[in-house]
């Protein structure tokens, strides 16, 4: 899990923490793998993605995790996608450079991992639009795999 709204106190702002649970253990529990000052949490090297919410984060083979769009204290960035790999001993932010005409930057958007090799991102809100029919597929083998 990344990003999302926390809250501190009275205040609410874009997180940046990541959290990694293994379903595969008899007593799954949340592991936090950076962003906050929590104990045991780390900060990965690399560029990471800026605090967001409404943004889109999706499990990879091998458990890494592909971050798209969000909505970035009221920035219109580009369409940048970013990977992490909270299973390595010292996890690094990654910005995967992809040819080809992305989706535009968005957030409300979905977007699901379809047999390990695809990533599709459907619709989402620019700001300044909805893009309800606007369907974008991203092929993981050669750029992530």
């Amino acid at each position: 899990m990344f990003g999302g709204l926390a809250k501190s106190g009275p205040l609410r702002f874009r997180s940046s923490d990541v959290f990694t649970m293994d379903l595969s253990e008899d007593e799954p529990c949340w592991r936090s793998v950076t962003g906050s000052g929590m104990p045991g949490a780390g900060n990965p090297g690399g560029i990471a993605p800026p605090p967001r919410l409404d943004h889109v984060a999706v499990s990879l083979p091998g458990g890494r995790i592909l971050v798209f769009g969000g909505s970035v204290a009221g920035l219109h960035s580009a369409s940048q996608l970013y990977i992490l790999d909270p299973t390595e001993e010292k996890p690094t932010w990654r910005i995967l450079n992809v040819p080809g005409r992305p989706p535009r930057f968005a957030w409300g958007h979905s977007t699901c991992v379809v047999g390990g090799t695809r990533a599709i991102v459907l619709g989402g809100q620019t700001g300044e639009e909805w893009m309800l029919s606007e369907l974008k597929e991203l092929s993981l083998a050669s750029s992530v795999i």
